[in-house]
């Protein structure tokens, strides 16, 4: 399936600390394990997703999850999630954005309440970029969102849900990915004053208010930002694993108007892991139509898919000779004679690999195919 694919690249072994910034964007996307923690279960990951004009619009979505390390596979129950939320995200992708992030985090929720059975869990902070639309936020737990901007400085946007925030002792959590039915989304709507917005777990918002503030308004750049900060948690202890994502709301519309490539490409503190297809293939007139990923797959000739060397760091592009399939697609699958039942005929694939080899550090290209139903699956 898709997101056993993408949850496999996200639950890989890393360094204890990464940082990254997506080529193209102004995102910035960090986490560090921390000074006390033995294992990182935060998780924080960019999604971009392109597609063609007349079909849809391209789609951009940063997102953090926190996972409860008191409860049971912590670092699990994150991966589930974010790997289920990102899918929901393309499958709804005709909804209004504050649906789309209400559905992806009811199917996340009950994703993770299917694996732990209530004994596990983690937390979300999300925003979504669309051209033509105010960008969306939702969280769940105690994981934050802000906003910043030079003139109106640092503010939070979210709800923190948590036995503190409404006076209590402790750091137990009202709300959580994974406590079943009754959970209950806070999607906000931003207003255009939002220059900036900025997740982050609760090992990185555990310093103060305005020292925050004061590194996020002395900076030339987010990226020079985004180290700053996680040098001054390791300064006060990093007692918790700290992640911490920032964007530039305006750049990002800016860049998913101007990108023109067609795929999905998704990007952690440790690399990228792109899904695609060679841009003038006539895979973009369909793939992102909302029934082709969810039922008609059935009725469709694949082009043929492979998967890039183990090592992870040549890029590979692949392209279709078969000129009578009227719908190629994002994730290209059999090799084999595939009859469609509408028309009687066998068509059968040709791969060609791409002479140009891109190198790039654990950057991932990955081909996969789409079935019946709501199941996407690799070969």
């Amino acid at each position: 399936m898709f997101t056993e694919r993408i949850a496999r690249w996200l639950g890989r072994s890393s360094a204890t600390n990464g940082i990254n910034q997506p080529e193209g964007l102004e995102c910035v996307i960090s986490s560090d394990i921390g000074l006390v923690r033995s294992e990182n279960q935060d998780l924080i990951a960019a999604i971009r997703v392109n597609t063609p004009a007349n079909v849809g619009k391209p789609f951009f979505a940063l997102a953090l999850l926190d996972g409860m390390g008191g409860m049971q596979n912590g670092k699990e129950c994150a991966v589930s999630a974010l790997s289920t939320f990102f899918y929901s995200l393309i499958r709804y992708r005709g909804d209004t954005l504050e649906l789309r992030l209400h559905n992806a985090t009811i199917e996340a929720n009950s994703c993770v309440y299917e694996l732990a059975q209530g004994q596990g869990g983690a937390t979300l902070s999300a925003v979504i970029i669309e051209n033509g639309a105010n960008p969306v936020t939702v969280n769940v737990g105690d994981s934050r969102i802000y906003s910043h901007n030079i003139e109106g400085g640092l503010n939070a946007i979210s709800n923190d849900d948590s036995l503190e925030a409404l006076g209590g002792h402790g750091k137990g959590l009202l709300q959580f990915l994974g406590m079943g039915d009754s959970i209950k989304p806070h999607i906000t709507t931003l207003k255009d004053d939002h220059e900036k917005v900025i997740v982050t777990s609760d090992g990185t918002h555990s310093i103060s208010h305005d020292a925050f503030e004061e590194i996020l308004n002395n900076t030339p750049n987010i990226l020079t930002s985004a180290r700053r900060i996680s040098e001054y948690v390791r300064w006060c202890g990093a007692k918790d694993n700290a992640s911490l994502g920032i964007l530039n709301c305006d750049s990002i519309k800016n860049n998913l108007k101007n990108h023109k490539d067609i795929g999905v490409e998704i990007w952690d503190p440790y690399g990228n892991l792109h899904i695609m297809w060679m841009k003038n293939y006539p895979a973009g007139q369909n793939y992102f139509s909302q029934n082709t990923v969810d039922e008609n797959e059935k009725d469709r000739t694949l082009p043929n898919q492979e998967e890039n060397s183990p090592d992870n760091e040549k890029k590979e592009q692949f392209i279709s000779d078969d000129k009578k399939n009227p719908q190629g697609d994002l994730f290209p699958g059999n090799t084999k004679a595939v009859e469609n039942p509408k028309t009687k005929r066998q068509y059968r694939s040709k791969r060609v690999k791409n002479k140009t080899q891109i190198e790039k550090k654990d950057d991932q290209t990955v081909i996969i195919d789409i079935n019946d139903g709501d199941e996407i699956n690799e070969k």
